[in-house]
């Protein structure tokens, strides 16, 4: 059977490493970095984009691919964790353009690509075209104890909570916005009155991504006619 050779430049503490990748997806120990330690059991909630590891190809922007890999995606520290046997390594998401998930076949990109942007933020494409890019950026807020010994009250954990904002990149300007989920964070678009009129007419709720894309749809139609 075929061995599939993949070599990558990593700059990890300021030296030139390779990454290599074979049938049996045997990793160097050079380009990656084992994710060690337990998770703190006063925290709850995690930092991951997916609950598990999920079956991914990888796309790499020296024009080199990865196929059925066990992948998640740090949201905190913005960052790729290979899973190989049983054992969680990272990979400088850097080096990646995007990777597609297999089971659902949805496309993760990274922002690394687009001008301007805060780079390697995986961003969930919901729509592409000419015009204009339409993404979901998953955020993470920590939440403290707030717990009063004295009185009793409050949570004893440190809290971990996901939510999620839009993101429309607009290709021939160049800019973007990011957005919540609600039609009041559309004003500073300069036909909102016709998208809030859109959105009531079709009784559409922006925290459903479908029907944000058929908005986004909408808006680059009155847009760029």
């Amino acid at each position: 059977m075929q061995f599939l050779l993949m070599i990558l430049s990593i700059s990890l503490n300021g030296q030139s490493n390779v990454l290599m990748a074979g049938q049996d997806r045997l990793f160097t120990d050079m380009g990656i970095i084992p994710i060690v330690g337990s998770a703190d059991p006063k925290v709850t909630g995690d930092i991951y984009l997916f609950e598990k590891s999920a079956k991914c190809d990888l796309f790499f922007r020296a024009s080199r691919t990865m196929e059925d890999v066990w992948i998640n995606y740090d949201i905190y520290n913005s960052q790729l964790i290979l899973l190989h046997n049983g054992k969680n390594f990272s990979i400088d998401f850097n080096l990646v353009e995007h990777f597609v998930v297999k089971e659902s076949n949805q496309k993760f990109f990274n922002s690394s690509g687009l001008v301007g942007v805060e780079p390697n933020l995986a961003l969930k494409v919901l729509f592409e075209s000419p015009n204009l890019s339409f993404y979901q950026k998953t955020e993470l807020k920590i939440l403290k104890s707030s717990y009063n010994e004295q009185l009793d009250i409050g949570t004893k954990d440190t809290r971990i909570v996901s939510s999620f904002h839009y993101f429309l990149f607009e290709k021939e300007e160049e800019s973007y916005m990011v957005f919540k989920p609600t039609k009041n964070s559309l004003k500073s678009l300069d036909n909102y009155k016709d998208l809030k009129g859109y959105i009531k007419a079709n009784n559409y709720d922006l925290g459903n991504e479908n029907d944000a894309v058929e908005v986004i749809k909408f808006y680059e139609r009155i847009k760029y006619k």
